[in-house]
């Protein structure tokens, strides 16, 4: 128990002052209305941004019989002790609370007593709008496969679109998803870096607010373009959507950055919402590709639905994040409740110093390595290498004509990811066991190396040892269950094990875990299909 503050007498003392003291304020408070019991500290996530140690220090406030407050130490040590341990995993804040006439209690644990109700869980479904925003550039880019391959196919030659497997590839068709996973996560990793150093510069509303407009203007291009010839001008348009998607990354990537640095301050079911909503991204864009595929639309007319899709969704949240800006999500960003904006962040310097990143890193290394494992592993072949996998007999039914890419490789995919990353809700790893997490992380590994054995073509080294219709969907599924499994762990666990003084700072180093796995697996993906 610690030693009482200066000024306190002995133990016995102590309780007869915290009786008289009570009692004083019971018998003003009866009759006085409007007496209060004020308590402050040191304010770590203050208006102007800036971050400090946590170092809370309450100062009760005495009633005297006319009413006017007068300072003093009148708290026993069971409740300082009570107010102290707190003092390094609290955020620090200045509040003022009515007392309540009759009632014998000091309010003194504001962050937990008095959180406001998520009214309507709009802040919880608004992450999740958020969650699935953060992966929708990336989903309907490499979803819209036919579109692609329709727009890249060899010209002269005879292109059947109901039976993509019979035609003949050319390089651009080849090579066209492993490019655009390079275009969108090479940059995705250098945005990070760069917003990890000096977004705090900017107001998370203004970053936030400009990449969603950004995002929305690059698909209202897309779409343009969709309804425009490009078969003699194919070289042009590769290059010109390598350069769409790279500003799209850019701009998503900050908003990645920025969405999690949010999302960390908050309860374990945003950040479930969050990472679960980044599932749902794939599993829209798949669902609009059956139905285009199922309504016998053109690849011209898939397109068209894919990229109008997208921008009318991105509009939609830029609504979404407007409407979240309510009572509930001020609370957890410690803001006035007046002040109408959810956009300041935590921490206008963020990263302060080397040592502080390091402090940080300290507390969630083996969580961000296991990202970075587990996408790096997942993104070497989704989609890359997934989509040149054939049947072992083509055309033979519907699942194996073509109907067989978007199934077993996108739709397995996104509902293995998210299977497992709602199976992290309640399989979760208890948050010291940070070693497990990574050891399972490696041990995953495995099953996506195995998918490039499967009946990938064209192909002209690595002997085919898995043709099966059968096993190169269960190596999708396991692969996908996994990655969604260890991805969701690893940001709940981060979160737990981190100080809430560098909730914010934790997030942006998982994202940064996150966009370096990415880079290096779409990397990885044109030398595995250089290899096979």
């Amino acid at each position: 128990m610690m030693d009482p503050p200066a000024g306190m007498g002995s133990d016995s003392q102590t309780q007869h002052r915290t009786s008289s003291f009570a009692d004083s304020i019971r018998s003003n408070g009866s009759g006085g209305g409007g007496k209060r019991v004020s308590y402050s500290s040191d304010h770590g996530g203050s208006l102007d941004g800036r971050t400090s140690r946590t170092s809370r220090q309450c100062t009760p406030t005495n009633l005297s019989a006319n009413g006017t407050a007068t300072s003093t130490n009148l708290f026993d040590n069971q409740l300082q002790q009570q107010q102290y341990q707190q003092q390094d995993d609290e955020q620090q804040y200045q509040a003022t609370e009515p007392y309540i006439a009759g009632s014998s209690d000091i309010l003194i644990d504001h962050h937990h007593n008095l959180a406001p109700t998520d009214k309507y869980r709009l802040v919880c479904i608004g992450f999740t709008i958020l969650g699935i925003t953060t992966l929708l550039p990336w989903n309907f880019f490499i979803t819209a496969t036919d579109y692609w391959m329709y727009k890249f196919r060899k010209v002269d030659g005879d292109y059947k679109p109901d039976e993509p497997h019979t035609n003949e590839r050319t390089s651009m068709q080849t090579f066209f998803e492993s490019y655009l996973a390079i275009a969108a996560n090479v940059p995705m990793l250098v945005s990070m870096l760069i917003n990890s150093f000096y977004a705090q510069k900017i107001s998370q509303k203004k970053r936030l607010y400009v990449s969603l407009s950004v995002m929305l203007a690059i698909f209202a291009l897309t779409t343009i373009f969709v309804n425009i010839d490009t078969d003699h001008m194919q070289g042009a348009f590769f290059g010109i959507t390598m350069v769409m998607v790279v500003v799209i990354s850019l701009f998503s990537a900050t908003f990645q950055a920025a969405i999690f640095g949010i999302v960390a301050n908050f309860p374990n079911n945003c950040m479930h919402a969050m990472v679960n909503g980044q599932a749902v991204a794939g599993l829209l864009a798949v669902t609009i590709q059956v139905l285009s595929m199922a309504n016998n639309t053109g690849p011209i007319t898939s397109g068209l639905w894919y990229f109008m899709a997208s921008t009318i969704f991105l509009a939609f949240a830029i609504v979404c994040y407007w409407l979240m800006d309510n009572d509930y999500s001020r609370y957890y960003l410690l803001r006035i409740p007046a002040e109408d904006e959810l956009s300041t962040s935590l921490s206008v310097n963020l990263i302060e110093s080397k040592h502080e990143l390091l402090e940080a890193l300290d507390d969630c290394w083996q969580m961000a390595l296991s990202v970075v494992l587990a996408f790096w592993a997942s993104l070497a072949v989704f989609p890359g290498v997934c989509v040149l996998v054939v049947p072992e007999h083509p055309n033979t039914s519907i699942l194996t004509g073509r109907f067989f890419v978007p199934i077993t490789t996108f739709l397995l995919f996104n509902l293995g990811d998210l299977a497992g990353r709602l199976c992290s809700s309640f399989l979760s790893f208890p948050a010291h066991k940070k070693n497990s997490l990574l050891m399972l992380t490696i041990s995953r590994t495995f099953i996506p190396l195995l998918i490039p054995f499967c009946n990938v073509v064209p192909r002209s080294n690595l002997p085919v040892l898995l043709p099966s219709d059968l096993m190169f969907p269960i190596l999708v599924g396991l692969t996908a269950l996994t990655n969604g499994y260890v991805f969701s762990s690893a940001m709940l666990m981060a979160s737990e094990n981190s100080r809430k003084t560098r909730l914010e700072l934790t997030g942006f180093v998982m994202a940064g875990a996150l966009g370096v796995g990415l880079t290096l697996g779409s990397v990885s993906s044109t030398i595995l299909l250089t290899i096979i």
